[in-house]
């Protein structure tokens, strides 16, 4: 008897319906989507997080790079240009007068020159081993004397001039933000150099003059005491330095006492500097400010739109050329 009901019951039992109900799966999947979309979310934090910081550090390390590539050739420099200078000061035989560079190199609307100094280049250039720069010799030189005393200096002057870019019409570069470019002017051309000196002056660089002869300056360059200027202005080409430097209006830059703001309308720019007036024999002292902006590189979203994406560096540099130097006193 008690056999036969136990049967009957473990029929019965296996009549019913086995597995889950509706709503067990439709719980089970929403604490399932619910788990699975938090750990989507988090996931999705920590990659924006690490491609922030990322763009946060490459960014930092752009414009170290950057403001420790202008240090070394400011360290060059024989003469600095103050602010003023650059668009042109007083008038001629005034103490303090500059003719300007831009009235002189024709830089672009979308390129403003923040930074120009004259530095001594060695010749041979040798910035590229496999490009030809041999010297003349002496005899090549058929007494000019002029070719003989570059091969006696083995050097030259050349202009050098940091500006920062606004524009960007051909979108190579990140359209919302600035560049830093660079342009020199030497008196020859690298890849022709033993012609060029040979030859000097039918073969010097458009636009080129000595800053040291015809009763020129630093500061009245290129016009000679006669009045005069080369009888070609220089070809302005710039190369881009550093990319995703911040624009827009920044606090209105502070110089110590006694030293000129570098461009003079330096209110909307990241990328200026505070310039020792010039004084014979002394060397002169450049203070140069940098901030970059991660913000685009990390996605441009307005979370990130705060100081901390927007990397500020600055040096302060003391030129170390001897031109003209006094030496110090021994006591």
């Amino acid at each position: 008897m008690l056999k036969k009901k136990f049967i009957n019951i473990f029929k019965q039992r296996k009549r019913q319906p086995t597995g889950f109900t509706l709503i067990e799966v439709l719980t089970s999947t929403a604490i399932g989507g619910i788990i699975i979309s938090a750990l989507v979310y988090f996931m999705w934090q920590m990659l924006e997080t690490n491609q922030e910081e990322f763009a946060l550090a490459q960014t930092q390390v752009e414009m170290d790079e950057a403001l420790s590539y202008i240090k070394n050739e400011l360290e060059e420099a024989v003469y600095v240009y103050e602010g003023e200078c650059l668009t042109g000061r007083g008038q001629a035989g005034d103490q303090n007068y500059c003719y300007g560079l831009t009235k002189w190199i024709n830089f672009p609307t979308n390129v403003t020159p923040v930074l120009a100094f004259w530095k001594i280049d060695k010749l041979p250039y040798r910035e590229n081993p496999t490009t030809a720069q041999n010297l003349p010799s002496p005899d090549d030189c058929n007494n000019n004397d002029d070719c003989l005393n570059t091969l006696l200096n083995r050097s030259s002057y050349t202009l050098v001039v940091y500006s920062l870019s606004t524009e960007n019409p051909n979108n190579i570069w990140n359209k919302n933000l600035a560049r830093i470019t660079r342009y020199e002017l030497r008196q020859f051309d690298p890849d022709d150099l033993a012609r060029a000196v040979s030859s000097n002056p039918q073969r010097i660089t458009q636009g080129w003059a000595d800053p040291t002869t015809n009763g020129r300056s630093f500061a009245s360059w290129p016009l000679a005491s006669d009045g005069s200027v080369p009888s070609s202005r220089p070809q302005f080409r710039d190369v881009v330095l550093v990319d995703l430097v911040d624009s827009g209006s920044p606090p209105s830059p502070a110089c110590p006492n006694g030293y000129s703001l570098t461009p003079p309308n330096a209110l909307n720019f990241y990328f200026y500097a505070c310039v020792e007036p010039y004084s014979l024999g002394n060397s002169q002292e450049v203070i140069v400010y940098l901030r970059g902006n991660a913000i685009e590189r990390a996605g441009g979203q307005d979370i990130r739109n705060s100081p901390s994406y927007k990397p500020l560096v600055q040096t302060r540099v003391k030129t170390r050329a001897v031109f003209q130097r006094k030496p110090s006193s021994i006591k």
